[in-house]
């Protein structure tokens, strides 16, 4: 029995991936997760897990520092979690105790870089952890040229197993109503994600122009929103698309926490995944299109140049530019389509690599298997 203490967010399908992960794994590993704010989910369906709400349940919490985290083999932090708490589990830990840190994104790589307290302090945090664990090679690029002697590892998360054993089963309301009132006749893109800097809905929106003004209106843009909304960024978009007049052709679409059984089912529906970032580490929005054999659009960045490169993918990643991004939708709006060989290709791609379930017990392993730096 692995006992590990981890730390996270209160809520998204990415951590809710890994309580999955041990809820049904209990009799191998025992985990106690730290979090604060409010849950999108239902404790209950996590009965083997321990929940700590670390201000709710302060003295709880307070008991674990004091007793150094004694009877934990593994201290397991999620990227954003407040630098504080990180340090106070890097000070207070027993020295048998490992502590692994993981990246979900390039934001915080980029802190690095920066002379201030906040990138002085995740330089020491780094540099103290046993294991700095890295969903793709993006991050690890960024912190590798930054920072000499931090334990990287590049250990994918991937799809949970739901993608690979579902069946066209019960889905919520929610989602069966929208699947609905999705237009026949329409080529539909989509794209599940957060509302961010990072995040280019602007040129999608201003490329939805300039096909509205060529007189392309077959077409229809879905942006599905994910957990974290940046509020202004959200208000910009919304008066954005008033002001190019594209409300026919850009929704966007709040909704529930859905389930992935949800998911599977809205991206089948749809006839292209769209992943217009200015960074990223992988997101899940883009190995989903990949795995569904759908077409995609994709922006050239570094982590998707290395993705493509890596298992030979025939995609042509554009620039973030809202011409290049017209032209591209324009292709596919008229019919163009990828071989399905390869679309055949990206899918077992996915299958053989991206697997969760699969790849948590690695990242698992390669962080339990370091010796302790304290």
């Amino acid at each position: 029995m692995i006992n590990i203490l981890m730390y996270g967010p209160p809520k998204g399908h990415n951590i809710k991936l890994y309580l999955d992960f041990f809820q049904h794994n209990s009799n191998t590993y025992k985990l106690t997760y730290v979090f604060t704010g409010k849950q999108r989910y239902p404790l209950n369906e996590f009965s083997n897990i321990t929940f700590i709400d670390y201000k709710k349940d302060f003295f709880q919490f307070l008991k674990l520092i004091i007793s150094g985290f004694r009877g934990f083999e593994l201290i397991w932090i999620h990227n954003w979690v407040k630098f504080y708490i990180v340090l106070i589990n890097l000070w207070f830990k027993n020295k048998s105790v490992k502590l692994n840190f993981s990246v979900w994104s390039e934001p915080l790589p980029r802190e690095l870089y920066k002379s201030t307290i906040k990138g002085f302090i995740y330089r020491y945090i780094f540099k103290k952890s046993d294991s700095v664990q890295n969903l793709w090679y993006g991050t690890y690029n960024l912190i590798n040229r930054r920072l000499k002697g931090v334990n990287l590892q590049v250990i994918p998360w991937g799809l949970s197993k739901i993608y690979y054993n579902h069946k066209d089963e019960c889905i919520t309301q929610e989602a069966a109503s929208f699947i609905k009132e999705l237009p026949k006749d329409k080529v539909k893109f989509f794209w599940p994600k957060s509302i961010s800097y990072a995040s280019r809905h602007d040129l999608i929106i201003e490329a939805a122009e300039l096909l509205k003004n060529e007189g392309i209106s077959n077409f229809v843009v879905y942006f599905w929103l994910g957990n974290a909304i940046n509020p202004q960024i959200f208000k910009d978009l919304v008066q954005l698309i008033k002001d190019k007049e594209v409300e026919e052709y850009i929704k966007i679409v709040e909704h529930e926490f859905l389930p992935f059984e949800d998911i599977i089912q809205i991206w089948k529906a749809m006839d292209v995944g769209l992943q217009i970032a200015s960074h990223d580490a992988l997101s899940t929005s883009l190995l989903e299109p990949l795995f569904f054999k759908k077409e995609v659009i994709v922006t050239n960045i570094e982590p998707y140049e290395i993705l493509k490169e890596k298992f030979d993918f025939e995609i042509d990643l554009i620039n973030q530019d809202k011409n290049e991004l017209k032209k591209a939708m324009s292709s596919l709006i008229t019919g163009n389509k990828t071989s399905g060989i390869e679309l055949e290709k990206r899918q077992n791609a996915v299958s053989l690599n991206f697997n969760f379930e699969e790849n948590i017990k690695k990242q698992i392993i390669a962080a339990t298997s370091q010796s302790s730096k304290n």
